[in-house]
């Protein structure tokens, strides 16, 4: 085996896209635990605590954390979750971190930017490059419609004018005068 034969590429898509799907995996565990109660030291609440009272909002804090987690979990509107839960999470964030405490927590604030940048990271994930790639590998073009071109036939032009047919005056017309009826 010669050294020219060797190719040295990019990881393939696929290998990309089980990783985006481990992280997602990964990041909605998260917050379905902290939902539940199993990750200990979050500050969910903190947001919807600040208008309602804190039973109703830490149970309201519980729902958002557990439904957009799972949404994100089993892939239906994957940005959309991702988009929502990264405000959340900034906003509770700095209300528990900044706005309600003496002393502000860098390292609770850190660890929750860190948090927001793997939602981002999975908002911006795009599966078209994927699906080319899958409809190429079957020989399908992009799209399949089918364009077949239409033969066009010019028009002969007559060389001379007397050759064309000449419209008829508005006396010679048979038709009524419309304005001379309504008068």
């Amino acid at each position: 085996m010669s050294i020219r034969n060797l190719s040295f590429s990019a990881p393939s898509l696929e290998f990309r896209g089980l990783g985006h799907a481990m992280a997602r995996v990964l990041i909605a565990s998260y917050f379905i635990a902290s939902a539940f109660g199993l990750v200990v030291e979050t500050h969910g609440d903190a947001v919807v605590t600040v208008v309602l009272p804190n039973t109703v909002g830490t149970t309201l804090a519980s729902v958002i954390e557990f439904s957009l987690g799972y949404m994100i979990l089993t892939g239906t509107q994957v940005r959309t979750a991702a988009l929502l839960l990264s405000l959340y999470v900034l906003w509770s964030s700095f209300i528990a971190n900044y706005v309600n405490s003496v002393t502000p927590s860098l390292d609770d604030f850190w660890r929750d930017l860190a948090m927001i940048g793997g939602l981002l990271m999975t908002y911006s994930h795009d599966h078209s490059e994927a699906k080319a790639t899958t409809r190429a590998r079957r020989g399908r073009p992009a799209f399949a419609r089918r364009v077949t071109p239409r033969r066009i036939r010019p028009v002969a032009v007559a060389k001379d004018t007397a050759e064309r047919p000449k419209r008829p005056a508005a006396e010679d017309a048979k038709t009524p005068d419309i304005g001379a009826a309504l008068a």
